[in-house]
């Protein structure tokens, strides 16, 4: 971080203690498009998160979450106290910064990684994870409406671009995807209308966006700029723990249509299967499409020692998952 944007952050600070010496600290977490730093107050203590968005990501990236942390710090409030988002302190969209409340606990996907992790702890967050997005797609009410199944293979396509600049995903790391790909797009092509339960989604609803803490679970990432079916959210959640996990992808996510993996199932009674059910062909078919997504975003990663070894694995793990997804249509 350059000293003027310390400088910048810094006023930002002082308009929430002003007679505070802010004592910034970090990048605490750094991911692809933005770092987290910690900062604190030398009058109170209290501590802050400011995140900062990379200057090749989205540039509206801080003024949508500004807003969607600040719905929804309200409206889940409403919902029930155990699940929450982050209490909202500023934003400025020009320098790409948000200004938080630091949230203590552990994320999902660290979680998930603990040595000796037993099986009722496992239940148990992902039971939390899927409570959480019930309150928070219930907090945007959740309402029946026609599914447009074109959405599907518009997110394929947008990650195409996105990752490969829109050139045709080929190569060792793709070998397969476009058989898969082609499956999803005849399935689509002859659908008979359906509706679904729609609210808003979380929009990047992963391990590492969920903060379980001792008595709250707190969502994090929230974008909340699109009304689609519910499905979405959990889909994503679903492709990463079955990918990236392994205390979770030793079984594979369908054994049959009407056969969910047994590990995952507490997340989606966390949820509710009032709304989803998990032997649908619309839920199969939104996992599908996720982990097409993810084949891409694995695929195109930069190469590098370390990565092909992680990549190479991950991208097994994705078409071992499509394969016996397929076989289920």
């Amino acid at each position: 971080m350059t000293v003027p944007l310390q400088q910048i952050i810094r006023q930002t600070l002082q308009t929430i203690e002003s007679d505070a010496e802010w004592l910034l600290t970090g990048p605490v977490i750094r991911s692809r498009e933005c770092d987290i730093y910690r900062a604190t107050s030398s009058t109170s203590g209290l501590t802050l998160a400011v995140k900062h968005f990379t200057a090749t990501g989205n540039p509206k990236a801080a003024l949508q979450q500004y807003n969607a942390l600040q719905n929804y710090q309200k409206t889940m409030a409403e919902t029930e106290t155990s699940c929450r988002v982050p209490t909202i302190f500023g934003y400025d969209t020009e320098h790409r910064f948000l200004v938080m409340e630091w949230v203590a606990g552990r994320s999902l996907h660290r979680l998930l990684w603990t040595p000796l992790l037993r099986n009722e702890q496992v239940e148990t967050a992902l039971h939390r994870t899927g409570h959480w997005l019930r309150c928070f797609h219930k907090a945007s009410n959740i309402s029946s409406s026609p599914v447009v199944f074109a959405h599907y293979q518009e997110i394929v396509e947008q990650r195409v671009v996105r990752s490969l600049g829109g050139a045709q995903p080929v190569g060792s790391a793709f070998q397969g995807f476009g058989e898969a790909y082609n499956v999803l797009r005849d399935l689509l092509s002859c659908l008979p209308p359906t509706d679904a339960p729609h609210a808003v989604l979380h929009g990047d609803f992963t391990p590492f966006n969920l903060l379980l803490g001792n008595d709250q679970t707190t969502g994090f990432d929230i974008w909340a700029q699109v009304r689609k079916p519910v499905q979405v959210d959990l889909a994503r959640m679903v492709t990463y723990l079955t990918i990236a996990y392994p205390l979770l992808t030793q079984q594979p996510v369908y054994d049959d249509p009407n056969r969910f993996a047994k590990r995952l199932l507490p997340l989606l009674e966390g949820y509710g299967q009032d709304l989803v059910q998990p032997a649908s062909l619309h839920f199969r078919l939104c996992l599908l499409t996720e982990y097409l997504r993810r084949w891409l975003v694995i695929g195109s990663r930069p190469r590098s020692l370390k990565g092909i070894v992680t990549n190479t694995y991950l991208i097994a793990q994705v078409k071992k998952q499509v394969q016996t997804l397929i076989s289920t249509f």
